[in-house]
């Protein structure tokens, strides 16, 4: 009688060890779900503030601007898309 209550109580410890095995892998996976959802999170939301952070001071380009006077004629500062100067000589 005593072995066979020890064998009980031996087969049902393993099997509580099994099912609490189980039990700590779904918490684990569980666990690294959240915390890989926050981190990505966490990213994406730094990501977005420094791109508002860049284009937030961004100032228009003046592309006309009159410079200076040359002979009675009006300098002119042509800013072209890739940002290069170019001056003209607007007389009138």
């Amino acid at each position: 009688m005593h072995r066979c209550v020890s064998v009980l109580l031996i087969s049902s410890s393993s099997y509580n060890l099994k099912d609490m095995d189980s039990t700590m892998s779904e918490r684990n996976r569980r666990l690294r779900m959240i915390m890989s959802t926050f981190s990505c999170m966490i990213v994406i939301t730094g990501l977005l503030l420094i791109g508002f952070a860049t284009f937030k001071d961004v100032e228009p380009i003046e592309k006309f601007k009159v410079v200076d006077q040359y002979q009675g004629c009006e300098v002119i500062r042509y800013t072209d898309p890739t940002n290069r100067w170019n001056y003209l000589l607007k007389c009138t």
